[in-house]
């Protein structure tokens, strides 16, 4: 397979020109990105593709000394299960505050963390009983994303 790297997301596609996937990592601060969205073609699925990307992503951010979160469900479940990369995730990130974004980013309701993290990458929290997590944010977050 070959892959495409670019700023904020690799794309990657079999050999006869069909794309297979991509994983988008846009930054959060200036040694922070978040590994938002993986995305697997239906016909590609079951293959190894997912893994492959988390692969090259790694690899990438961790070529330009950065760290990552995991907002996606799928790297939240493939970074444990892989110690090589158990270096990577950020310990103890700091999210610039809320003070100065502009109103429409906030989410009413929100605690302030949460808030910063939705503005910052991730998409609105979604609570179930008393887990709550992040999930991926939606295509029309990245406008250009398909080709």
């Amino acid at each position: 397979m070959k892959s495409i790297v670019e700023k904020e997301r690799i794309l990657l596609f079999c050999e006869d020109g069909t794309r297979a996937g991509f994983v988008t990592f846009p930054s959060v601060n200036s040694k922070v990105s978040n590994i938002d969205h993986i995305f697997v073609e239906p016909a590609h699925r079951g293959k190894g593709v997912a893994s492959q990307l988390m692969e090259l992503a790694l690899a990438q951010l961790e070529s330009q000394g950065r760290q990552v979160i995991l907002t996606c469900p799928y790297a939240q479940k493939w970074l444990p299960q892989h110690p090589e990369w158990s270096h990577m995730p950020a310990r103890d990130i700091r999210f610039p505050t809320t003070d100065k974004l502009p109103e429409s980013r906030l989410l009413s309701g929100t605690p302030p963390g949460r808030q910063r993290l939705a503005a910052y990458g991730g998409s609105p929290p979604v609570t179930h009983g008393k887990v709550t997590r992040f999930v991926c944010p939606s295509h029309t977050k990245y406008p250009n994303l398909f080709l």
